[in-house]
């Protein structure tokens, strides 16, 4: 027994406690290996594919390697409300952000509001082909953009190689069934409520190709199912001061096509 252990307690009592926690252990083992971590995500998906409305407020972090190969890690918060087929907004908040943006079936606005810019051009006319749009046109990468399309499972498995289950673990106040999956380029885990609603709490991901394997991670503190979005929700105003520019897009980026 630990040194630590508590002396009023008697042996029976401690040993029988044992006995239980490796009958635990092994019975959490059994689960695990009964589970299929495909077919969880599949059902996570589907169950958001679903949801024709939503909002989520999440927290997120991501490594920083500085020139000497030190990581060190910085944290936003970010925002997201969609409305499907083609309403979408996004706010971001914190140490390397401070940025949002609005689409609202015709056009994107991208507002940076530290320097007080925006910038606004046309796109396409759902929310699964604006997020290809102004990745491959523009460089803008939308994090935990997967959850977003109208198929969240088959776009989070695309490139899967492994999978595994790891049990039901703890993500502040839920209960979870913990994942890990791998790719060639990268290893993630996601951890989706239990129960009916088999919500995403958590995600990590590592970058196994880029110096020092940094990663990204995220909570989703809190999913709204029933939130009311009105288009003033999706339709960009102004703010005083603020100075338009021109959206640039990547070197050799393709056109955008005709609708």
């Amino acid at each position: 027994m630990s040194r630590f252990s508590f002396p009023c307690l008697a042996l029976v009592p401690l040993m029988a406690l044992a006995v239980a926690g490796a009958a635990g252990n092994q019975a959490g083992r059994d689960q695990a290996a009964s589970q299929d971590p495909r077919q969880l995500l599949q059902r996570a998906g589907d169950y958001l594919r679903q949801q024709k409305k939503f909002r989520i407020e999440a927290v997120e972090t991501v490594d920083e390697v500085l020139e000497g190969g030190q990581k060190i890690q910085v944290t936003n918060r970010r925002k997201v409300a969609l409305r499907r087929p083609n309403r979408f907004y996004a706010e971001a908040s914190g140490d390397t952000a401070n940025r949002t943006f609005w689409y609202d079936g015709a056009t994107i606005t991208l507002l940076d509001r530290e320097p007080n810019v925006y910038g606004t051009t046309s796109a396409p006319k759902t929310v699964d082909a604006m997020l290809d749009f102004v990745m491959q046109r523009y460089g803008i990468q939308i994090p935990l953009a997967d959850l977003f399309y109208e198929k969240p499972a088959e776009i989070l498995a695309e490139k899967v190689k492994t999978g595994k289950y790891l049990g039901i673990h703890q993500v502040g106040e839920w209960k979870c069934h913990h994942l890990a999956f791998t790719q060639d380029d990268l290893d993630w885990q996601i951890w989706l409520q239990t129960g009916d609603e088999p919500l995403l709490r958590k995600i990590v991901i590592t970058y196994k190709t880029r110096p020092a394997q940094p990663q990204y991670s995220a909570v989703i503190q809190s999913w709204d199912l029933a939130a009311d979005l009105p288009d003033s929700t999706f339709k960009f105003t102004p703010p005083q001061g603020a100075m338009k520019i021109e959206i640039l897009p990547l070197k050799g980026a393709p056109e955008p096509a005709k609708e």
